[in-house]
């Protein structure tokens, strides 16, 4: 997937691109491998709820000197990615 942006702010911005895919923020496969328990408690409820936080799968700069900027990344069959640029 390439997405061409313009008319930003000339100069370097934070990027944090977000994935939620089958490896990534994916509670329901975390549950699965579990076992599709009924009730979950302790140890597995703190991993069940840290997995379905939207997983950051890199950070970094996006160069933005002309003032716009392209970006690749591949995205996977069913997947989802989010892309953060602050300036």
């Amino acid at each position: 997937v390439t997405v061409a942006l313009s008319n930003l702010k000339p100069g370097s911005h934070q990027l944090t691109h977000y994935r939620m895919d089958k490896d990534h923020s994916n509670s329901f496969g975390v549950w699965k491998a579990m076992g599709s328990p009924q009730d979950v408690t302790g140890d597995d409820y703190k991993k069940l709820e840290a997995s379905g936080q939207l997983a950051v799968l890199e950070t970094g700069t996006a160069d933005a000197t002309s003032g716009s900027v392209t970006l690749s990344t591949h995205l996977p069959r069913q997947g989802v990615s989010l892309i953060r640029i602050d300036y």
